[in-house]
């Protein structure tokens, strides 16, 4: 089922989990939110579909000059001349400055986690080490969302597979954090 929300048909799930757990306590109401979120995408909507139909195009003269040249040797100089000729690629703009203005603390004044780290320093190692393992919790969770919950009503089998795929990667990469971590733990 969809609910009609200031001219967006917005699923009921959504509609559900955004009011009964989104917004609850960071001081929005449900109509600004859904009131912002539709002139989000009237205003975006557009432009997003333009730029969607430029790379479609792009992609289409890209993989037409790749089967143009299939089994032909490779000349990267003449490779970038054609990207260059259809746009994809652009000659570097003149220097420029950049402003900003209005720029909330913990982004300009508040040290954040860093994602390089010196490995001789085990709680800067563990701290980036659970950072990581935060990052990649937080894609299992999204992915097991898409899998169970969407995936039988919206999804084809082959985005399913590549999704299960994603899944078995994640496991993978995941594993090696947790035998680093249960390292630390015991050096620390």
């Amino acid at each position: 089922m969809r609910t009609e929300k200031y001219g967006l048909k917005v699923d009921d799930k959504l509609v559900e989990f955004v009011e009964a757990n989104a917004l609850p306590g960071i001081d929005i109401s449900s109509d600004n939110f859904w009131k912002g979120l539709a002139s989000i995408v009237n205003n975006l909507g557009p432009k997003n579909r333009e730029l969607l139909q430029k790379r479609k195009e792009l992609k289409q003269k890209i993989d037409g000059w790749h089967i143009e040249n299939r089994g032909k040797q490779f000349d990267a100089a003449n490779y970038k001349e054609f990207l260059k000729s259809i746009g994809y690629l652009v000659d570097e703009g003149a220097d420029f400055e950049i402003e900003t203005s209005n720029v909330d603390d913990e982004i300009a004044n508040i040290a954040g986690p860093q994602l390089v780290v010196p490995i001789t320093n085990s709680r800067f190692a563990l701290n980036a080490a659970m950072l990581a393992l935060g990052h990649y919790m937080t894609q299992y969770m999204e992915l097991m969302y898409w899998v169970v919950y969407l995936s039988p009503k919206v999804m084809i089998q082959h985005e399913v597979q590549r999704l299960l795929h994603m899944l078995r990667i994640f496991w993978m990469r995941l594993f090696p954090f947790l035998v680093f971590l249960t390292q630390m733990q015991q050096i620390i």
